[in-house]
């Protein structure tokens, strides 16, 4: 793909990119390149790019070969943390920049590799707050933009009142589903329409649909959806502490930035007055085609344009974290073919440290990972052997480092696949006992579950403790001591992990079951009240504490906590059928 290309005053840029940039594909690429700006060209292993790479070359030969036809001035590598680029990048010798986005997930995987690169670019909140090493983060504008080709007018009549699509894993987004709540809270009065992530040309479709779409971002960034509402035409609702919107858009002219307290009161008052609502919702659309990726490239590539080479910190670290780093740093990767890097490099690491803790913990988590993907025929025997070899390398972390938590833990949660309940309850009890929360980006989870969100968070943050560790193992405890009916045990750990970390639902919900096998109803009652705050949308949650309502009798309570459920079903359509099991008796 060839495009003739009309040089801009101060000269064109020649910019290679890698990995997925704000303008998403190639499609969407193609209308920057058709204004005659600097001149772009994209490299993936994968997906449809003006060159491709295989996992196994050196950035320099991928350089090199690029090279004999067209010669970059700037190499750009978009979200690295998914899509990594070719190996060794610092090792080239042209200007090398990264766009990092989900650092709130992917710390562990940031960390030591950003300082692979000249210059790193995130949002304003990573620019202030993300912990790497030797990498300081810059802001320079929002990284991400809607698809014009799709998110663009479509002329539909607006019959959705208010409207949120988007991801609905509370564990990540906890203040997004405090807020959800509130606007599902409306859906008697209004149509409110609250949905998950759908493919482009629907979502694009309902947000035609929407008079008002809410956003909440999970950094304070603009995301994806301020840029896609205001492109299709509806009123954007944001968070008041927002980073990046006023640079941008006027509250009252352009967007409604609203507070957790006036969310509720501003929605109303839009709804109710049309004239006000599509004032500003046009204003805001006419603000959409220059806020475009397309539109804000050249702006970004000439304040790129003075990156300099130099030689980068990660050629000083020491042997073993940087191939650590290159472990974590492939491991994630979405083009699956890349993570055939990983055991390679932790194979060498086995060989020259195979005492090192660290050691064991990569290579116990290499194999865990491998049993999700392992794609083989014999599917079982290589998942029995992977399993095994985790849980040999983590009882050798334990033995090499016992006051080590993320050993303990990560054994634990190995031998829970063997179904052996009390060895990882004796596990989980010693983690409880450890002290050195070390090597935390090595712990096993899934983003789904609240204590692994807010674990790497806190690696982002540099708030990573112990408490939540400990928090994490005593929730587990409880769940283990509630499998075996000791009801005790249950309400103890429980306890625990809402002392050491009281934001999380889960322990809130073990200890309401504990007291309900007691027959503590006041006290269950009591305990799953104050855990409510913490969930989001957890139908399960609240049908436990409908019914210990129900069984005393405390029926006004019952009622309201029925018909507020009842409103958070209707609203999420994708459990609009759930509606039926909240009764108010």
């Amino acid at each position: 793909m060839e495009y003739e290309l009309q040089d801009k005053e101060g000269g064109t840029l020649k910019i290679l990119v890698t990995g997925l940039p704000p303008w998403h594909d190639m499609e969407h690429l193609a209308q920057y390149i058709s204004q005659n700006g600097h001149e772009v060209r994209h490299l993936m292993v994968e997906a449809p790019a003006h060159y491709h790479f295989s996992p196994e070359e050196q950035a320099t030969d991928v350089l090199e070969r690029v090279r004999r036809e067209w010669s970059p001035d700037l190499w750009i590598c978009a979200c690295p943390e998914l899509y990594p680029p070719p190996r060794a990048i610092e090792n080239v010798t042209i200007p090398t920049v990264a766009f990092i986005s989900d650092w709130n997930l992917y710390q562990p995987q940031l960390a030591y590799n950003l300082a692979r690169f000249d210059r790193v670019c995130s949002d304003r909140l990573g620019s202030q707050v993300l912990q790497l090493h030797n990498a300081q983060p810059e802001y320079l504008q929002p990284l991400y933009s809607q698809r014009s080709l799709v998110h663009k007018p479509l002329n539909l009549q607006r019959d959705i009142d208010i409207l949120f699509l988007g991801n609905m894993n509370h564990a990540i987004h906890r203040n997004r589903g405090a807020i959800l709540e509130k606007v599902a809270s409306l859906s008697d009065t209004y149509l409110v329409v609250i949905d998950g992530e759908l493919p482009h040309d629907e979502y694009a479709t309902l947000m035609n649909r929407a008079r008002i779409v809410v956003n909440y971002s999970v950094r304070h960034e603009m995301n994806l959806r301020s840029f896609e509402t205001l492109a299709c035409g509806a009123l954007l609702f944001q968070e008041a502490n927002n980073l990046e919107i006023r640079d941008w858009l006027v509250d009252g002219e352009d967007v409604v930035l609203y507070s957790p307290s006036s969310l509720v009161p501003l929605l109303e008052h839009y709804l109710e007055n049309e004239v006000e609502r599509t004032t500003l919702a046009a204003s805001g659309a006419a603000k959409a085609r220059n806020l475009s990726a397309e539109q804000r490239m050249d702006t970004l590539f000439n304040t790129l344009a003075d990156t300099r080479y130099n030689v980068r910190p990660f050629v000083d670290f020491d042997i073993t974290i940087r191939r650590l780093a290159e472990a974590y740093l492939y491991a994630p990767a979405l083009p699956l073919q890349q993570r055939s890097l990983v055991f390679p490099e932790l194979e060498a690491l086995y060989k020259s440290h195979p005492h090192r803790p660290e050691t064991h913990l990569a290579l116990g988590c290499y194999h865990m990972d491998a049993i999700k993907s392992d794609q083989q025929s014999d599917a079982r025997k290589s998942t029995e052997n992977h399993l095994k070899s985790a849980i040999t390398h983590f009882n050798e972390v334990t033995r090499l480092a016992p006051e080590l938590i993320i050993g303990w833990l990560n054994l634990a949660l190995a031998i829970r696949s063997t179904k052996n309940l009390k060895l990882e309850y004796e596990c989980m009890l010693q983690a409880l006992s450890a002290g050195d929360c070390s090597h935390g980006g090595l712990l096993l989870g899934k983003v789904t579950d609240y204590y692994y969100a807010d674990w790497r968070l806190s690696l982002a943050l540099g708030h990573a403790n112990a408490n939540l560790l400990h928090a994490f193992a005593a929730s587990r405890l409880s769940q283990l001591a509630l499998e075996s009916g000791d009801a005790k045990t249950t309400l103890q750990h429980a306890k625990r992990a809402i002392a050491l970390h009281p934001e999380v639902p889960l322990p809130y919900e073990l200890a309401g079951k504990a007291m309900i096998l007691d027959s503590r109803w006041l006290d269950a009652a009591e305990i799953l009240g104050q855990g409510l705050r913490f969930t989001a949308f957890d139908f399960t949650y609240r049908k436990i504490y409908l019914d210990v309502l129900n069984h005393l009798g405390r029926n006004e309570e019952a009622s309201a906590l029925a018909k507020e459920s009842r409103r958070l079903c209707k609203a999420w359509r994708r459990k609009s059928e759930e509606a039926a099991s909240f009764t108010d008796s």
